[in-house]
């Protein structure tokens, strides 16, 4: 290895050796400073930086010992390697353990032993810089990271492959800190997210199981990316988070795991909706009170005159007849506008009635056998929550008409202490559930778009053969106020 860019210093008060040593050094091509007394040394290192100090153990004005001291107290630190004379090996061993590299005994072996101990000194010198640089360069890429990180609003954790999180930003800690009630808010580094996942599950969490499978496939490579939306309970108010998870890149496995806060986005979305369904329901109530009722009024007139000109034996009679037929059926289409729009009656116990009018009608346009059941009545003032109930069993029924192949269809409505339930239940072909089977198919997707809107929760089990079963849930405490 080169060394032709060191720098070495040679301090000796033998003004013969100096020079011998020096000379040999330079036949190794390692340029040498010589200097003759620790006063000069000091003098010229406040100058010159070196990257190793040959040093005599006993000089004239200083003791090696005492010349460290005094560079040590200038906040000038040398590597250096004591040179001493026979005898004096005790000594030399005591200057290695104030932070000597090694040392030389002024022998017969002297002169041949000089150029390897250098050259071995500069070796673990240079590897030592490299290692310094190596660690510098890596704190330099943690912290352009972790900066990087920290300016994201997403909470944001590093898992390694097994699961466990090796990073987290800012966001991340300070959410933690602020809703440290529940294990899953207080996790930080070193805890094992998959184990917490599986307790949430265990617990029956909102939307667990789904979530931990799609971060088993990311970390499995199964997947490239998984997204789900969730409600999380913190101490202050209910939030909702869009949790997305990506596969680390490079050669370590892992993955990331981000949560953005997308509460005010969710209470957007149920306005709008809100806002929509009232002004369906306004259109629906106007189709039938108003429009139907001028249609009613009309058909009424014109059966009159036709009545009228019938005894008259008038030939117009027949063709207000065909008009009146026609108006009849403007009325029953405008009829059944009004009820698509406005399908839940505003009466408390509107939703039963829906439901059981719709299960009804099922037969009309299909072989299937269909049961309503609602044992207790069930009782939801809000209408905008018996509306997506409504909507989302109108949803799973026409998915179990249009793919089960089942013969038999039983829409459950209930209502307990503590929640409000409807259930939806085939014995139809089922199919396969994974980690994107909800994501993928339109209705499920809009079921559970719904669900999350009233901060319902929307289960859905199947099994190949084995039938289809949805089951939307609502907890009265988690019911959304206007």
């Amino acid at each position: 290895m080169p060394f032709s860019s060191t720098k070495v210093l040679i301090v000796d008060d033998d003004v013969g050796l100096l020079r011998l040593i020096q000379k040999i050094l330079q036949q190794e091509k390692i340029p040498a400073t010589v200097l003759s007394s620790g006063a000069e040394a000091i003098s010229w290192l406040k100058k010159n930086p070196i990257d190793l100090l040959l040093l005599d153990l006993k000089l004239q004005d200083f003791s090696a010992k005492d010349l460290i001291q005094q560079l040590s107290t200038l906040d000038l630190k040398v590597p250096f390697i004591v040179i001493t004379g026979q005898g004096d090996e005790r000594v030399a061993v005591e200057m290695m353990k104030s932070g000597a590299m090694d040392y030389l005994v002024k022998d017969i072996n002297f002169i041949s032993r000089l150029p390897t101990v250098v050259r071995h000194a500069l070796q673990q010198l240079t590897q030592k810089k490299k290692l310094v640089e190596a660690e510098a360069a890596k704190q330099e890429s943690d912290n352009l990271r972790q900066s990087v990180l920290n300016s994201l609003i997403a909470h944001i954790a590093v898992l390694d492959q097994e699961g466990k999180i090796i990073s987290t930003n800012d966001a991340w800690n300070e959410f933690s800190q602020k809703n440290g009630i529940t294990t899953l808010s207080r996790m930080g580094v070193d805890d094992d997210y998959l184990k917490v996942c599986r307790e949430a599950v265990r617990q029956n969490a909102e939307g667990a199981r789904h979530a931990l499978q799609g971060i088993e496939s990311v970390l499995k490579g199964t997947e490239t990316r998984f997204y789900v939306e969730y409600p999380c309970h913190s101490p202050h108010k209910k939030q909702w988070f869009l949790m997305s998870v990506t596969p680390l890149v490079g050669n370590r496995k892992g993955a990331v795991v981000s949560h953005i806060d997308i509460s005010e986005r969710k209470r957007l979305e149920r306005e709008v909706l809100e806002t929509t369904e009232r002004e369906q329901r306004r259109i629906g109530h106007d189709l039938h009170d108003d429009l139907g009722q001028q249609l009613t009024v009309l058909d009424y007139s014109l059966y009159s005159i036709a009545e009228k000109l019938k005894k008259e034996k008038h030939p117009l009679f027949k063709t207000l007849g065909v008009v009146s037929d026609q108006i009849q059926k403007v009325i029953s289409n405008v009829r059944h506008m009004s009820h698509g729009l406005s399908p839940v009656p505003l009466e408390s116990e509107g939703l039963a009635v829906a439901l059981e009018e719709m299960i009804l009608g099922i037969p009309s346009v299909s072989s299937m056998k269909t049961r309503f059941v609602c044992k207790t009545p069930v009782r939801i003032q809000d209408p905008n929550i018996a509306t997506q109930f409504y909507r989302i069993t109108q949803e799973g029924v026409n998915n179990a008409v249009k793919h089960s192949r089942s013969n038999t269809l039983v829409v459950t409505l209930s209502e307990e202490k503590k929640f409000w339930k409807v259930c939806i239940q085939d014995k139809g072909k089922g199919f396969n559930m994974d980690s994107t089977f909800i994501t993928e198919k339109t209705g499920l997707r809009f079921m559970t778009y719904r669900a999350q809107l009233i901060g319902a929760e929307l289960e859905i089990s199947s099994k190949p053969t084995k039938g289809t079963s949805i089951t939307c849930r609502l907890d009265k405490k988690d019911e959304i106020k206007k």
